[in-house]
């Protein structure tokens, strides 16, 4: 009887100890990453929060979340790169795309504030020239004139609206 469960401990602690491993890794390179994750954050100004950190098991590689510590909306990754193992995040792309959705959305809430919303997706298809694709989700058609008004008041604002498409449809 004592034999039986002793295995059974055994096998809990096997289980439980995979179970870790599939998710932290091993406790101190999770740990080595964490430190390393949060000198990497110190390059910017402001003060970040990190958290989410993750082990991808079948890349060996880990990955996280962070976010400025007064700004808990701009999220962005963290992590390492596949190939070289060095630490790279988001938050400069993250910070023109939270960026570009506000301005532009203000923009198009100025002229076709009966859009379906929250329709407009925007997205930054190119870092280094402010390239958005923009998807614009109507009720009825916009003329021309509004469009390219549109166009130009986000040209004026720094952004190259590479793509901007309106689509037209009744809410159901």
């Amino acid at each position: 009887m004592k034999k039986h469960w002793k295995l059974g401990l055994l096998c809990i602690v096997i289980f439980l100890t995979g179970a870790l491993y599939m998710n932290i890794g091993f406790p101190w390179d999770y740990l080595k990453m964490k430190d390393d994750f949060n000198k990497h954050l110190t390059q910017y100004e402001t003060e970040m929060t990190l958290k989410d950190i993750r082990y991808d098991f079948l890349h060996d590689e880990y990955h996280g979340k962070a976010h400025p510590k007064n700004n808990p909306d701009l999220q962005f990754h963290i992590g390492q790169n596949q190939r070289t193992g060095e630490i790279e995040d988001d938050y400069k792309f993250e910070r023109i795309r939270l960026k570009a959705n506000q301005e532009v959305s203000a923009i198009l809430e100025r002229y076709l504030p009966q859009r379906i919303k929250p329709a407009s997706e925007i997205e930054v298809v190119a870092f280094d020239t402010k390239a958005l694709e923009i998807n614009v989700l109507t009720k009825k058609v916009v003329d021309a004139q509004t469009k390219e008004k549109i166009k130009q008041s986000i040209i004026e604002i720094g952004y190259l609206p590479e793509q901007l498409f309106f689509e037209t449809k009744s809410r159901e």
